[in-house]
């Protein structure tokens, strides 16, 4: 019986190792994509909640005091390859970013943003933050929870009682760049998303009434009043709202929506709303679109019938993995230079560190016919002295790896079907390796250093 078991875990250990060798095969003949987690530099100390581009750089915002390893008081920003702080910063939460007349602003639950009395929502003019007029109330802990820009003005939305000195802007107000105006008599209660759909304004959140009528949980703005969008939710409704494949797509708290089951995720068909994919086990909080999928981020570890560590994608029919998720949650997404970013509570994705914020590369493989791009890695795991097995290698091939914050560690041309690499010198751990053809396409996969 003792043999058996112990030639049984042995056989699974190969079995295992033999998958992690071939895991990384890519056939190149047809559109297909592989995807991996990467950490972004050293990422932050504290959750991201936030995050929008602005002048080619990726600005993010939270709770954090560190970004790269360097002081940044809850906002920051990425320039593809290093972290710097946005002046000295914001006191409390940063919950939303947007770009408006090409300035950056930011919303949350602040009263002071580098060191001046800055009351809920603020402007970065380059060199600092600045008020945007006098603010949102803030006499109590309400906060500005999203940002939209809609025919030319800055739309903020939140829990705060009113613009300050403005007793018509209740949840919801917009700027034109001088002053702040109401919006057809706001809201009961908070607005927690904003979203612009076949050209009109769609607001979300646990509000009963918008412009005085009685709507629940999701309006929509047409530039002169607030209407229903079907019947409501069982619910708080919505934390965020996304179109995808011109369909309005909700993420949020409910199980219900229009009296029938949608749990966390529905979207509007025109006339209703609707299940997609039998949805998910506990609440979405972010939504975007990336290589034509739509990925939903929460706190959710079920989407339809597959497992998702708090992250997931549809591709119009189902929900799937990606890439081994993350340990915590998945608050925000972003598409930043053709990658996707991932940010929230957590410190892995994928099973690598990452302290709050990682991106996932997509690339896509396409390529003459009769060309195949295959590779593996043997053993794996291994002690920084393997080899590289091309099942057709080809003129002008070549091999790059990296280390987890991006670090180009080793190169080489690769003339022949098993190749030996030696970098014994490096620290235990995961690499990930690009294998790169002439023609620029490329094949992604991680080893391990032990």
């Amino acid at each position: 019986m003792l043999i058996k078991q112990i030639f049984s875990h042995r056989l699974n250990l190969l079995c295992k190792r033999v998958i992690l060798a071939f895991s990384l095969v890519f056939l190149i003949g047809n559109l297909s994509y592989s995807q991996t987690w990467t950490p972004v530099g050293l990422g932050t100390n504290s959750p991201i909640y936030a995050m929008t581009v602005y002048k080619g750089e990726m600005y993010v915002g939270g709770t954090f005091t560190e970004a790269g390893g360097k002081t940044a008081n809850l906002v920051a920003k990425w320039d593809g390859k290093t972290w710097e702080a946005v002046g000295i910063g914001f006191d409390k939460i940063v919950h939303t970013l947007e770009v408006y007349d090409d300035q950056l602003y930011a919303g949350g639950e602040f009263n002071r943003a580098d060191n001046k009395p800055v009351y809920r929502i603020a402007k970065w003019d380059g060199k600092n933050w600045v008020p945007v007029g006098p603010g949102m109330d803030s006499t109590r802990h309400y906060a500005v929870y999203s940002l939209k820009v809609f025919k030319g003005y800055l739309y903020a939305a939140g829990g705060f009682e009113n613009v300050i000195g403005k007793n018509d802007t209740k949840r919801i107000a917009k700027w034109d760049g001088k002053t702040w105006k109401g919006v057809g008599g706001g809201m009961d209660y908070a607005v927690g998303s904003l979203e612009v759909f076949n050209n009109n304004l769609y607001a979300s959140g646990p509000f009963l009434t918008a412009g005085g009528k009685p709507i629940k949980h999701i309006a929509k703005w047409n530039d002169t009043s607030w209407t229903k969008v079907g019947n409501g939710f069982n619910e708080l409704a919505g934390s965020v709202l996304k179109v995808f494949n011109n369909e309005l797509y909700l993420g949020g708290y409910f199980t219900e929506a229009d009296g029938v089951k949608a749990e966390h995720i529905a979207k509007w068909n025109g006339n209703s709303w609707v299940e997609v994919g039998g949805g998910m086990d506990l609440p979405v909080l972010a939504l975007e679109v990336y290589n034509n999928e739509l990925y939903a981020g929460g706190q959710f570890n079920r989407a339809g019938s597959s497992t998702a560590n708090f992250i997931s994608k549809w591709n119009g029919n189902k929900w799937l993995e990606v890439d081994g998720g993350t340990d915590n949650r998945v608050a925000e997404l972003l598409v930043y230079n053709n990658e996707l970013y991932a940010a929230g509570e957590f410190k892995k994705a994928g099973g690598i560190s990452a302290n709050h914020i990682a991106k996932l590369s997509s690339k896509a493989k396409i390529t003459a016919n009769n060309y195949n791009l295959s590779g593996s890695i043997f053993p794996n795991p291994n002690n920084g002295n393997f080899n590289v097995l091309i099942t057709d290698p080809k003129n002008g091939m070549y091999l790059e790896i990296y280390s987890l914050n991006g670090k180009l560690i080793h190169s080489t041309p690769i003339f022949q079907k098993i190749t030996p690499i030696q970098i014994d010198d490096q620290t235990q751990g995961i690499y990930t390796f690009k294998l790169i053809s002439e023609e620029g396409f490329a094949s992604f996969g991680r080893f391990n250093i032990r």
